[in-house]
């Protein structure tokens, strides 16, 4: 569960940066984007804590890559509150692959384990 840990760090880091970065007022999809997503990543990320729901931290991925995609699309030079959303959607594009009980041995150990 070490990744989802980094995953609340890492939207509490999006829920600053627009206080961060100074995200100009008039630019509202900015703070809109910075809210809503390290919210969303806060909230997949506790869920996938929860056994039934484990597997929530998948729409962490799909929200990742629209982050990544967006900062792309922005257009070159990006600012440096663009280059933020760009590597942690990215990083959390990485952890949202890393299964919730990575540090866990395989079940299938742990089943034969249990027989002895």
């Amino acid at each position: 569960m070490w990744a989802r840990t980094i995953e609340v760090a890492a939207g509490c880091w999006l829920l600053m940066s627009p206080f961060i970065f100074v995200h100009p007022s008039g630019n509202f999809r900015l703070w809109a984007t910075d809210l809503v997503v390290g919210s969303l990543t806060i909230m997949l990320a506790l869920i996938s804590y929860w056994k039934p729901l484990r597997g929530a931290h998948w729409l962490t991925f799909a929200i990742a890559q629209g982050m990544v995609a967006a900062g792309f699309s922005s257009g070159t030079p990006a600012p440096a509150a663009i280059q933020n959303e760009i590597l942690v959607g990215l990083l959390l594009a990485m952890l949202a692959i890393v299964p919730s009980l990575s540090e866990s041995p395989p079940e299938s150990w742990r089943r034969l384990n249990r027989q002895m």
